[in-house]
């Protein structure tokens, strides 16, 4: 008796690596369909409210109280903001893409800063009374983009205003250690399913509990891109029901060291 032995790992191997391949395009297709959809839906309805109200004004002008007329204005200037939101998104992600975005240092004074973002997030009614910042007590100045710290810790407060209750508080804590800069943004919201906390970071992913919840998926994907190129890590710590906590460090030239935070 003769007999032949071929060993059949490295095929075996291309062959589970080419179905990871195509199971990695189908998702990705399908999450690019789920993302068209869904901006779609929400450019459609900030539109429609804007309709609406222009409707409004245009012809019953003359019979609303000046409360009614102050109400639609709002309400266009709210949704105005959104899709000009989603349009700064879309843009980011294709200069992602593109490999377009850019790192350029500056010397930024981190503290105002994050002020400056708040008090952008506050003017929304809504937002009044529920951001608590901590910070320390002296001015932090470092090296950073400000551009895109400002692209991180709009979309982690916005994520977290967005997935928590309308009483809860969302707490925003910078402080450096060393040579870095550490953002947390804790928050007592829905929190993220520990079995999705490794794919919230790609283009047009959103984890299952969030459906009724309306958005893009591509905040969290263009806070990785941010983090990244300041080569600084992101590290996401969650419990369902309970709340998130996104921690960033960016390593940097820190020029003024500080401590003893400041409740603001």
């Amino acid at each position: 008796m003769a007999g032949v032995a071929k060993d059949i790992t490295h095929r075996k191997q291309a062959e589970e690596e080419i179905l990871k391949a195509l199971q990695r395009e189908r998702e990705l297709s399908e999450s690019k369909t789920k993302f068209i959809v869904t901006t779609s839906h929400e450019i459609r309805t900030p539109l429609a409210t804007i309709q609406s109200s222009c409707d409004m004004l245009q012809y019953y002008i003359n019979n609303l109280t000046e409360e009614k007329k102050q109400a639609h204005f709002s309400k266009i200037e709210t949704s105005i903001k959104r899709i000009t939101e989603i349009v700064q998104n879309l843009l980011i992600l294709s200069e992602v893409k593109a490999n377009a975005l850019q790192f350029q240092p500056t010397n930024v004074d981190v503290i105002k800063l994050c002020q400056n973002i708040i008090n952008t997030l506050i003017n929304n009614s809504k937002n009044q009374n529920r951001l608590k910042f901590l910070a320390p007590t002296y001015s932090i100045e470092a090296l950073l983009d400000s551009q895109l710290v400002c692209h991180i810790i709009t979309n982690l407060l916005e994520n977290a205003l967005k997935y928590s209750s309308i009483d809860s508080q969302v707490k925003l804590d910078v402080n450096c250690y060393g040579q870095a800069i550490v953002f947390n943004v804790e928050d007592k919201g829905i929190g993220i399913p520990p079995e999705e906390i490794a794919r919230i970071f790609d283009s047009f992913y959103r984890a299952n509990n969030v459906s009724t919840v309306s958005g893009t998926g591509l905040g969290l994907s263009i806070v990785k891109q941010c983090v990244n190129l300041h080569k600084g890590e992101i590290v996401v710590n969650s419990v369902i029901g309970k709340g998130a906590t996104f921690s960033v460090k960016l390593p940097t030239v820190v020029q003024t060291k500080c401590s003893n935070h400041l409740k603001l």
